[in-house]
Formats: structure tokens, C-alpha cells, sequence
């Protein structure tokens, strides 16, 4: 198999985010064999920021989907959540067009 038909067409970000991930695991154990108190975190933020990376790159395909051309894609989900908290913070701050 090869990695666009895996992760579709997000394949690259995914595989940034795996070499970002590498690196902030070499970071984060590097600076606590050394004994280096403030670096360790820098390396957290990094895994952190590669997971994100990961997850934005993905297209989960659903048991449902199998077979069919739809797929779920993360950041479009994101993005949609984004639009229905902003609507509902609207709707409950009274500024839905009433004034």
C-alpha cells in the first residue's frame, strides 16, 4: 500500500507530522538524560504540535464509507464545529439580528 491511498490526500502533512513527532521525542528524552529542567517542555510542545499536524492531515474513512467516495475529513469538521459555537455564542448573546 502506499501512503496516499492510505492517509489520502493529506499523505504529506501526515508524514510531517511523523518526523515532527521523532523529533520531539529525541528532544524530550535527549533533555532528561542531560538533565535540562526547560528543554523537555520544548520537546512536549513539539509532539503536541505534531499530533495536531497528524490529525489535520488525516482522512478517516468510517465503516459506513467503505466502498463509497465520502470520507471524514478533520478539518472540515473542525471547521464546521467552529461555525455552529460561534452561531450558538450569537444566538445566546442576543445578537442573532434582534435589536
Amino acid at each position: 500500500m502506499v501512503m496516499k491511498e492510505v492517509f489520502g490526500e493529506g499523505h504529506k502533512q501526515v508524514l510531517t507530522g511523523f518526523v515532527l513527532f521523532i523529533v520531539g521525542a529525541v528532544m524530550t528524552v535527549g533533555a532528561q538524560q542531560a538533565g535540562w529542567t526547560g528543554f523537555d517542555m520544548l520537546g512536549l510542545v513539539v509532539l503536541l504540535l505534531s499530533v495536531m499536524t497528524i490529525m489535520l492531515g488525516m482522512q478517516v474513512e468510517t465503516a459506513a464509507s467503505k466502498g463509497a467516495t465520502e470520507s471524514f475529513d478533520v478539518a472540515a469538521a473542525i471547521k464546521e464545529m467552529r461555525a455552529e459555537l460561534h452561531s450558538t455564542i450569537e444566538k445566546i448573546a442576543g445578537s442573532d439580528g434582534e435589536e
